[in-house]
């Protein structure tokens, strides 16, 4: 077995779990080749291309345990679901919709933060999401459009936690939450059911933060999820009772400069929500929207056609690897053709996004932390 380089996912991998890899890439490069019903070519180029394509297929791979049939079955489905639930329609609202429907989701109601948002990473670089329970009462903030944001949230978190990022880490803030006033069993069932099933290792660590008198009202609820929890997700989930604990959790990762002081750090600068500029908020001009439709054409068509050379070029990667007498160059000759077929689909894909967003940029795009090329500098969000 070659050496592949750490810059791909495959250097984490054992010889066993290569094997499992391989057998999932070959059966999904056949349902792609016979052209199966199960796979839409444009679905399956955006499930792949949103993170290295090895890195996408590999988080189902490793929920399922390194069972192919498992985790090609989860794909699958995952597929299946983001067109249903028109995952690129939503996508393509982004913010937009968001504030349409609800702007509290966005902007929080004073003096509380937002329920949930993006702000920092930790010693891994994996973005923190800051979720405050208290922030959410069902009355106010409809449980459809919390989820539907939920979908969107989800799609960019994944912009910014792609390889060699590996999920994100979660700050789940428990204190003031109330069984009475924030107590929603089937936005929580939901939201694990599409942690698990749809976004599978998206989760890197999560600290439930709060006092003991809150944990012990939390634990009603996290006792009544915790059947509908895998044992890979229950293991990433710790609690934290004392500020210090939790400043200890980010050691050589967030500094204090970005814990807020109601987390034990010296931030005296709070998340803020900053909203899109006006042009954004506003219908485009029908020669603009023409533009953009035909970009999202142009680069919908050069998908297709980097999908179908990355699925050919994956089946002479496998043959040679399994050949028996390839000498390990001949591998990595077949390898790096691939992965150079890989890059250009990430390219692509962001610039289908562009189009599918008719030019609008995410928060964290327009604050400069995102940059075009997917890299993440947070220094620019202070």
């Amino acid at each position: 077995m070659p050496t592949y380089p750490s810059s791909t996912p495959l250097s984490k991998l054992s010889p066993t779990e290569l094997t499992s890899l391989h057998s999932l890439l070959t059966e999904l490069a056949r349902l792609h080749s016979t052209s199966d019903p199960a796979i839409n070519p444009l679905d399956l180029f955006l499930l792949l291309s949103s993170d290295h394509p090895d890195a996408s297929v590999l988080k189902f791979l490793r929920a399922r345990s390194y069972s192919p049939p498992n985790g090609l079955k989860q794909m699958l489905q995952t597929l299946a679901w983001r067109r249903q639930v028109g995952i690129l329609e939503l996508s393509g609202q982004g913010e937009v919709g968001v504030l349409r429907d609800c702007p509290e989701i966005l902007y929080g109601s004073t003096p509380d933060p937002p329920v949930g948002y993006i702000w920092g990473q930790d010693a891994l670089h994996r973005p923190v999401v800051w979720i405050v329970l208290k922030s959410w009462e069902p009355k106010r903030i409809p449980r459809e459009v919390l989820q539907k944001h939920l979908l969107v949230f989800f799609e960019e978190l994944k912009g910014m936690a792609g390889w060699p990022v590996e999920g994100a880490m979660i700050v789940m803030d428990i204190n003031g939450f109330s069984l009475t006033k924030h107590m929603d069993m089937q936005f929580y069932k939901f939201f694990m059911e599409i942690t698990q099933s749809h976004f599978p290792e998206s989760l890197g660590r999560c600290l439930i933060y709060g006092s003991s008198y809150q944990t012990r009202i939390f634990n009603v609820l996290f006792s009544l999820l915790s059947p509908m929890i895998d044992a890979r997700v229950k293991s990433k989930i710790g609690f934290v009772s004392k500020k210090e604990e939790l400043g200890r959790e980010f050691e050589g990762g967030l500094g204090s400069e970005w814990v807020s002081a109601r987390y034990g750090g010296t931030s005296g600068k709070e998340y803020v929500y900053e909203a899109p500029p006006a042009e954004d908020l506003t219908t485009i001009t029908d020669t603009a929207k023409a533009e953009f439709a035909r970009g999202r054409e142009e680069e919908e068509e050069r998908a297709l056609q980097l999908l179908t050379k990355w699925v050919d070029l994956t089946n002479a990667w496998i043959k040679t690897s399994k050949s028996g007498t390839a000498t390990d160059e001949e591998v990595m000759r077949a390898w790096r053709e691939r992965e150079d077929v890989g890059v250009e689909m990430r390219e692509c894909w962001r610039r289908f996004m562009g189009c599918v967003k008719e030019g609008r940029k995410g928060l964290w795009e327009r604050r400069g932390v995102l940059g075009g090329d997917g890299s993440v500098d947070w220094a620019k969000a202070l």
